[in-house]
């Protein structure tokens, strides 16, 4: 009631959406859709990438995707052999770019696990994120003796007591000395876009992402002023049923023009 002319806001007029828009909703950006999906569906998908994309680089793409896994959750072997050469892909479907904080138990596992001879190193280890990594992550996986730092001052706080859920495990003695030569420059990962990006040449894209149909109609082209050769059946069928609609024959412009009505019927429609 006491609020002044100059305090009031304009309402501006809303923009009225197309048809598209009215029947399928307001697109929704791929980078954003990415982060909608449950993290199976985000595991899926990032063995979906794996398969279709970089197909060429593997015999044999599969998904862990269980309590078990032992930190891996997307395994790709190089050769038809699991006890060769193989990349593995961690999933992360978090609502924030990944911190440190986030990986240190996965580092903790790959390192455990190799160490008791679970599985083999991996040749790449991969984090992929639907939101990234933040920058002191970033500058972590650049700097691989950080890395290595990061995670030996961690381990009692983020490791200890979480990689097998049943034993402790304490970081010393043969375990220490492995983790201290332990290769940390296999850590990388991919930028969700560059994922995105990929993933988009896939036939398992439309599924997940849409695209089926093209939003924006192309633009009609101007009618030419002559008839064209595509244009001729159209044009004969036309004076056919303007002649059987006036009982006369007509076959060119100049005859229609003496029947005005019809005449600028046809201007209108043109």
């Amino acid at each position: 009631m006491g609020h002044l002319v100059e305090d009031l806001i304009e309402i501006r007029k809303p923009k009225i959406p197309d048809n598209y828009d009215i029947l399928f909703g307001v697109p929704i950006p791929p980078i954003d859709r990415l982060r909608t999906f449950s993290a199976d569906q985000f595991e899926d998908m990032i063995c979906e990438w794996v398969d279709g994309y970089l197909n060429a680089q593997y015999a044999l793409v599969y998904r862990c995707g269980s309590a078990g896994d032992k930190g891996r959750d997307i395994v790709a072997l190089l050769q038809d052999d699991k006890n060769g050469e193989w990349d593995n892909y961690q999933c992360k479907h978090y609502d924030h770019p990944l911190y440190p904080g986030d990986i240190w138990l996965e580092l903790g596992k790959l390192c455990y696990y190799t160490f008791i001879n679970a599985y083999s190193v991996p040749r790449k280890y991969y984090f992929i994120s639907s939101c990234g990594i933040g920058n002191s992550l970033a500058e972590l996986i650049e700097n691989p003796i950080r890395l290595k730092e990061g995670l030996i001052l961690a381990w009692n706080d983020k490791c200890k007591k979480k990689i097998t859920g049943v034993s402790e495990i304490e970081l010393t003695g043969e375990l220490l000395s492995y983790v201290e030569q332990f290769d940390f420059s296999i850590i990388t990962h991919c930028p969700p876009q560059k994922l995105i990006d990929q993933y988009s040449t896939t036939h398992f894209y439309k599924y997940r992402f849409g695209g089926g149909l093209n939003k924006q109609r192309p633009q009609p082209e101007k009618p030419k002023n002559s008839i064209q050769p595509d244009e001729v059946r159209y044009v004969s069928q036309l004076y056919e049923a303007y002649s059987d609609h006036i009982g006369e024959s007509i076959h060119d412009i100049e005859k229609l023009k003496q029947y005005d009505k019809l005449w600028l019927n046809l201007k209108i429609s043109a």
